[in-house]
């Protein structure tokens, strides 16, 4: 991937928090925000580019289903006992 796509990408993480508010839903932290799933995906990060992925969050973004959380607020909800997990293998692999 190009010096470009990193850029963007990296600009638009920073755009994609500051829209969802830019702070954990669960304590107000501001530092170090992840993009947590309400819903579990169906993609795996490895194997996406930053910029594909930024593309994807964006789209989650527009369906309400992605919430900013602190890493430590991300790990207490952490993913429900019994969640099914979606097909394919395209599976648990951390952001």
């Amino acid at each position: 991937m190009g010096k470009r796509q990193k850029e963007w990408a990296r600009k638009e993480r920073v755009r994609l928090i500051e829209l969802l508010g830019g702070v954990c839903v669960d304590c107000g932290a501001t530092d170090r925000l992840e993009f947590d799933h309400r819903e579990p995906r169906t993609w795996v990060n490895k194997h996406h580019d930053p910029s594909s992925r930024m593309s994807k969050i964006r789209a989650e973004i527009a369906r309400g289903i992605i919430e900013l959380r602190c890493p430590d607020c991300n790990k207490r909800k952490g993913k429900p006992k019994g969640t099914p997990r979606p097909p394919g293998p395209d599976v648990d692999a951390p952001f």
